[in-house]
């Protein structure tokens, strides 16, 4: 299927959950306002595709249409859409064709208001915000930690994203592969504890070996009245190092008096508090999406020289609008 599409106003309420605008395009019928544009924009005319988004947030591949931008800047674009559309939604994501050098693309906009330009046409004003707009941004494409319920998740239902990779606009990626909690798939802390019973509170002793008699003893065993005697062979006056080494001594857990050489990896769920081997752990494999995102500042370089254009205006301290 193409790669074009156009977006519906939405607006995020709760995780997983897009309500629409009720405000219809028709409703925005007026003359616009270029008064209301806070940064220049330039001439700049291309085709484009438009998909409207649904209530919910999916894609109205059904009703997309054809159009051409009139202008483009920082904040915005000039839409020149047909004068018979009558859609039912003010989000669009836009499909067009990229600067030089820039593959093509999407941009989501919403509609800020329209006006007659003939018979067959009609102007309208989309400005760079809205669920269309938000829908493209690669952190709104990613899974979040919930930290009241310790799981990951994507901000919007992967129902409603899927259909937007079924026409092209979103690419399925592998984001990360991660460990959790084989009960409640929550995110649990890892650490090295007693292979019995998983505590952390275990240390272990500090020995002694004696090389000339091979003698290997807890290093209390060795000391007698501030000197250093083996307790085998009785030798006195021993370096470190010449006469003996320090070793490390088993594990021994001090809440089940277990002992061993060796710590097992134990992990803690963060939500239900289940205490676990390391190796028990669910893997789960992290589902993101990608968006070949267009910048507006990308696209400004081809319709010619901007300096003179841009001169004056402040600047945009946004996040870049390009996908990553």
């Amino acid at each position: 299927m193409s790669s074009n599409t156009v977006v519906a106003d939405a607006e995020t309420m709760s995780s997983n959950t897009v309500i629409a605008s009720a405000e219809t395009l028709s409703e925005k019928q007026g003359v616009l306002n270029p008064r209301l544009r806070q940064r220049p924009r330039i001439a700049d005319r291309r085709p484009l595709l438009a998909i409207p988004v649904r209530p919910d947030g999916s894609p109205d591949w059904k009703n997309r249409f054809a159009g051409h931008t009139t202008d483009i800047g920082l904040e915005g674009l000039g839409l020149e859409l047909p004068q018979d559309l009558n859609l039912q939604t003010l989000g669009l994501v836009l499909s067009l064709a990229g600067g030089e050098g820039q593959a093509p693309g999407y941009l989501g906009v919403e509609i800020g208001g329209t006006e007659n330009a003939g018979r067959d046409i009609r102007h309208a004003g989309g400005q760079f915000t809205g669920f269309a707009h938000e829908l493209l941004g690669s952190e709104n494409l990613t899974p979040r930690l919930n930290a009241r319920r310790w799981q990951f998740e994507m901000p919007y239902l992967e129902a409603i994203l899927d259909q937007w990779v079924q026409i092209g606009v979103l690419e399925p990626v592998l984001w990360d592969r991660v460990q959790l909690c084989p009960r409640c798939r929550a995110l649990p802390t890892f650490r090295r504890g007693c292979n019995a019973c998983g505590s952390i509170h275990v240390n272990n002793d500090r020995l002694m070996h004696h090389f000339a008699c091979a003698h290997v003893g807890l290093v209390t065993e060795f000391e007698d009245k501030g000197q250093l005697i083996c307790p085998k062979c009785r030798g006195r006056q021993l370096v470190v190092g010449a006469d003996y080494e320090y070793m490390t001594g088993p594990y021994r857990c001090q809440d089940c008096q277990w002992a061993d050489d060796e710590l097992e990896q134990v992990a803690q769920c963060l939500g239900c508090q289940l205490r676990f081997p390391a190796h028990q752990a669910y893997e789960q494999e992290l589902k993101g999406y990608r968006a070949h995102r267009l910048d507006p500042l990308a696209l400004l370089p081809a319709l010619g020289p901007t300096p003179a254009v841009l001169a004056g205006a402040a600047l945009d301290r946004r996040p870049a609008l390009c996908a990553h």
